[in-house]
C-alpha cells in the first residue's frame, strides 16, 4: 500500500482525521463560518478587511490497480484573520472563498475517481498534476469572484456569486 499526503497553499500537513482537530473546520453541508472561527493576528499592511484560509488535501492508497483516494477541504483557523471593520457583508464573501474551496475539491475527487493507473511508477507524478491542474482552477475563479466582488463591496455581484457558488455546491 503507498499513501500520500498533499495540501493546497503554504503549509503541508500530515493528518488524516482533520475533524477532530480544533484548529481546523471540515468543509460540510450547513456549517457556517463565524468571525470566531478566524483565529490569526490580522496583518495590519494588508489592503484587506479579512482572510480565509482554505485547504484542499488528498490521501490516497491503491492496492491492484485499484485508487483509492479521498479529498478533503478545510478551513484553517489559525492562519485566518479579520480586521476590526470586517462586517456581516464580508463575512458572507468570506464564506463564499471556502465554498469555492469545497467546489473544487469535489472536483478533484471526482478527477481522481475518473484516474485508471496504467504505470505503477508515475502515480505520484500523475495525481500530482491532476491536484495542480484543479489548484490553478482554483486560484483562477477566487481571483475571479474577489475582482468581480471587489471583495464583497459590489453587492448585486456577490449576491450573484453566493447563488453560482450555491448552485455548484448543489451539483
Amino acid at each position: 500500500m503507498k499513501k500520500a499526503v498533499v495540501t493546497l497553499v503554504i503549509i503541508f500537513v500530515c493528518l488524516q482525521h482533520r475533524s477532530f482537530c480544533q484548529d481546523t473546520i471540515n468543509w460540510r453541508p450547513g456549517y457556517t463560518l463565524t468571525w470566531n472561527d478566524f483565529k490569526a493576528a490580522p496583518i495590519a499592511s494588508s489592503q484587506h478587511w479579512a482572510l480565509t484560509h482554505s485547504v484542499i488535501s488528498y490521501t490516497y492508497t491503491y492496492s491492484g490497480a485499484i485508487l483509492h483516494a479521498q479529498v478533503s477541504c478545510y478551513f484553517d483557523k489559525n492562519l485566518s484573520w479579520k480586521k476590526p471593520q470586517a462586517d456581516d457583508a464580508l463575512m458572507a464573501h468570506e464564506r463564499g472563498h471556502f465554498d469555492i474551496a469545497e467546489i473544487f475539491a469535489k472536483k478533484l475527487q471526482q478527477a481522481f475517481d475518473a484516474y485508471k493507473i496504467t504505470n505503477f511508477n508515475t502515480i505520484d507524478k500523475d495525481l500530482k498534476n491532476i491536484f495542480d491542474t484543479i489548484m490553478r482552477q482554483v486560484d483562477a475563479m477566487q481571483q475571479q469572484y474577489d475582482q468581480e466582488t471587489q471583495h464583497s463591496i459590489n453587492k448585486p455581484q456577490q449576491q450573484a456569486w453566493l447563488d453560482k457558488i450555491k448552485g455548484e455546491l448543489s451539483k
